[in-house]
């Protein structure tokens, strides 16, 4: 909420192997967002680059397949405390920064 209360203009895209839900966040409490399976990371990408959004931030367990492109899109992976270790399967390959959240956050 701090982010979009700067005047951030935030859109929430739902994914998994394709975008499910593309939504304005408004400040608005947030619903959870089940696990899917089956992550395809280009779809959203793919969406965001249509949209022409300044940058994305994806929160993700990081299992998925390496995005063919990403154009001049800056990416932060968020990947979940459960999710892909650094260094493991495609940690590596993901293009962009990444963080990964403890298992408090």
């Amino acid at each position: 909420r701090r982010l979009w209360r700067t005047g951030a203009d935030i859109t929430v895209l739902e994914c998994d192997y394709r975008v499910r839900r593309v939504w304005r966040y408004r400040g608005q409490p947030l619903h959870a967002v089940e696990g899917r399976g089956g992550t395809d990371f280009q779809p959203a990408i793919e969406q965001a680059l249509e949209l022409g959004v300044g940058g994305l931030v994806y929160f993700t367990d990081g299992f998925g397949t390496v995005p063919r492109r990403t154009g001049r899109l800056p990416v932060l992976w968020v990947i979940s405390a459960g999710g892909l270790a650094e260094g493991q399967g495609i940690w590596n390959a993901l293009p962009g920064k990444k963080i990964k959240l403890k298992p408090d956050e």
